[in-house]
């Protein structure tokens, strides 16, 4: 099954986003271009701020679904084909930039339907989008934000 045809799963599970969230290091796919050059009050400020967690599970699996599903036929900033098997980790390739994936996230989270922002903790699609959007738009140093290869 391709990944934007994916079904939302009606599990039980009321897990808050707050507590599926993961340090972006988990991932190989994600970094931070230039983290050794920032100071230590930036990354402590990032990191007060959740900016270096991303969601897990399948809420993340959702999340970028709902992307490549409502947004990417619209706004491709990344090669598709070339994200699924790196986000699968099935294969090596070059890193997406965190702050790329957590736009992205934001992006997405204006797509997914109310009873799954309710069911995965957050109050409403306006909270969640909130929480995905300090996390894309704080304010960072421009070594932070280093562009990727955009496709």
């Amino acid at each position: 099954m391709k990944p934007a045809q994916r079904q939302i799963q009606n599990s039980g599970a009321r897990a808050s986003i707050s507590s599926t969230l993961v340090p972006f290091a988990y991932y190989p796919y994600l970094n931070v271009p230039n983290l050794d050059r920032l100071p230590a009050s930036d990354i402590a400020y990032l990191d007060s701020q959740k900016c270096f967690n991303v969601p897990s599970g399948e809420f993340l699996e959702t999340l970028i679904s709902h992307y490549f599903l409502y947004v990417h036929p619209c706004l491709p900033v990344i090669n598709e084909a070339e994200f699924w098997p790196v986000f699968r980790q099935r294969e090596r390739g070059k890193p997406f930039s965190l702050l790329l994936f957590q736009t992205m996230l934001f992006v997405a989270s204006s797509y997914l339907p109310v009873e799954y922002v309710k069911r995965s903790g957050a109050q409403s699609i306006i909270a969640l989008r909130d929480t995905f959007y300090k996390r894309a738009k704080v304010p960072a140093p421009p070594e932070f934000s280093c562009p990727h290869n955009l496709r």
